[in-house]
C-alpha cells in the first residue's frame, strides 16, 4: 500500500517543488500526496480521507496555524501522525509543536534526503500504533463477545430449566386426565357417540403427553443422560399398537390408512416404547397435513441382506417446500407452508424421531414435493446386541 501524506503549506510554490522532488516515488505509486493551504482545509481533507498516514505541516499559516492544527490532531479519529516544518531560527515554535504531539520536524529549506528518513521513521511508528490499536480493539471485541455469549448461555440455561420444570410438571395432570377419561368408559352405560367422543379426547390427551415425553427425552439425549431399553419385539405387534392409537382419528378425518408389510417381518432388537412413539409421530404428522379423503400408507420391510428393518410413512398431503427439507428435523424448527397460514412441523416430534432412530444406529430421511405429499422413511439394524 502506498504511504498517504497530507502536506499543509500556504506557500503556493511549495506544492510544485515537492511534487518535482518526489516525482519518482509518486510515479511508482509508493506515495500519495495531497496539499492543503491551512489548518482548516487540512482538517476537511482528513475528514474526507480517513486513511491518511502522516500530516506534514508548516507552523506559520493564515486562518489556522500549525500549532492549532496539531492540537486538533490530538483529538482526531482515527489518529494521525505529524511532522512539523519550520525555519531553523524558529526553535521555540518547534519545541511547542513537539510538546503538542508532533512526532518529528524538518527544517526549511527542506533536505529531501532528511525528508525520506524522517517520513520512513514516522510511517514505521504509525504502523506500530495501528497494529497496537487493532490488537487492543480485537481484545476488547473478544471480551465483549465472550460476555455476550456468557449472558446468552445463562439466559438459555434459565429458559431450559424453566421449560424442564413446566414440562415435567405437566406429566402428572395429563396422566390424571388420561386415566380419568379412560375410567369413564367402565363406570356405566354410554352410547356409541359418547364413546367415540371419549376415545377422541383420550387420544388427544395421549398425544399431548407424547409431546411432553418427546421434549423430556430430547433433552436427556442432548445432555447425555438418555438410555434405550432394548428387547426383542415382534414388528407386527408394533404396527398393530400404532394403528390402535390412530385409527379412530383417521376415521374422524375421513382418511384412509393403508398398511403394506412383507409377510416375514419377524422380530427386531429395539426399545419398543421409543420405536412405537417414533412411528406414531410420523403417522400423526402425516395425518395432520393430509386433507380429508387423503391417504396415509405405512410400509414396513425386512431387508435381511442389508441387516435392517425399513419403515416408511407416505401421505398425500400438501408437501414440504424444498428449502425447508434441510431443517425439517431441527429442534423447534418451524417450517411454514406455502399457504402461510400454519407451520409444517411442531418442531419436536420429528426431532425426537431423528434422535431415536440414530440412537438405535439407524438413519432417517424425507422426500417431498409440493402438492404431491411427503415420504418419511427410517431404518434400524435388525441386531445391535452380540
Amino acid at each position: 500500500m502506498p504511504a498517504k501524506l497530507l502536506w499543509v503549506e500556504d506557500e503556493p510554490d511549495m506544492e510544485a517543488l515537492v511534487r518535482q522532488k518526489l516525482r519518482k516515488r509518486l510515479k511508482a505509486g509508493e506515495l500519495q500526496l495531497q496539499f492543503a493551504p491551512n489548518g482548516i482545509k487540512a482538517l476537511e481533507a482528513l475528514d474526507r480521507h480517513q486513511d491518511i498516514d502522516v500530516v506534514l505541516t508548516d507552523l506559520r499559516m493564515p486562518e489556522m496555524d500549525g500549532l492549532t492544527l496539531l492540537a486538533r490532531l490530538k483529538q482526531h479519529r482515527p489518529p494521525v501522525q505529524s511532522i512539523v516544518i519550520s525555519a531553523y531560527g524558529d526553535l521555540d515554535n518547534i519545541r511547542s509543536a513537539m510538546n503538542c504531539g508532533a512526532f518529528d520536524f524538518l527544517i526549511k529549506p527542506i533536505d529531501f534526503n532528511d525528508f525520506e528518513i524522517t517520513v520512513h521513521k514516522v510511517l514505521e511508528y504509525a504502523q506500530q500504533v495501528r497494529e497496537s490499536q487493532r490488537a487492543e480493539q480485537l481484545r476488547a471485541d473478544k471480551e465483549v463477545a465472550e460476555k455476550s455469549l456468557q449472558c446468552l448461555q445463562e439466559v438459555e440455561q434459565l429458559k431450559e430449566n424453566v421449560t424442564q420444570m413446566i414440562v415435567h410438571d405437566l406429566r402428572t395432570p395429563l396422566t390424571s386426565l388420561i386415566t380419568g377419561i379412560g375410567s369413564v368408559r367402565v363406570l356405566g352405560p354410554i352410547n356409541a357417540a359418547q364413546l367415540e367422543c371419549l376415545e377422541i379426547a383420550l387420544q388427544g390427551g395421549e398425544s399431548v403427553l407424547a409431546m411432553v415425553n418427546d421434549l423430556l427425552d430430547i433433552n436427556k439425549i442432548e445432555s447425555g443422560c438418555f438410555q434405550l431399553y432394548h428387547r426383542t419385539i415382534r414388528v407386527e405387534n408394533l404396527i398393530e399398537e400404532t394403528l390402535q392409537q390412530v385409527t379412530l382419528l383417521a376415521r374422524h378425518k375421513r382418511q384412509e390408512l393403508v398398511v403394506d408389510t412383507s409377510p416375514d417381518l419377524g422380530l427386531v432388537w429395539a426399545d419398543p416404547d421409543k420405536l412405537k412413539r417414533t412411528l406414531l409421530n410420523l403417522v400423526g404428522n402425516a395425518m395432520r397435513f393430509t386433507p380429508c379423503g387423503g391417504q396415509i400408507t405405512i410400509a414396513v420391510r425386512r431387508e435381511t441382506q442389508k441387516g435392517v428393518m425399513s419403515f416408511t410413512v407416505t401421505d398425500t398431503g400438501e408437501g414440504i417446500p424444498p428449502e425447508a427439507l434441510e431443517k425439517i428435523f431441527d429442534k423447534f424448527g418451524q417450517v411454514e407452508t406455502r399457504k402461510g397460514d400454519r407451520s409444517l412441523t411442531t418442531g419436536l416430534g420429528l426431532t425426537f424421531c431423528k434422535m431415536i432412530v440414530e440412537a438405535h444406529g439407524g438413519q432417517i430421511q424425507v422426500q417431498s414435493e409440493l402438492g404431491q405429499g411427503s415420504t418419511f422413511s427410517f431404518t434400524i439394524p435388525l441386531h445391535l446386541h452380540t
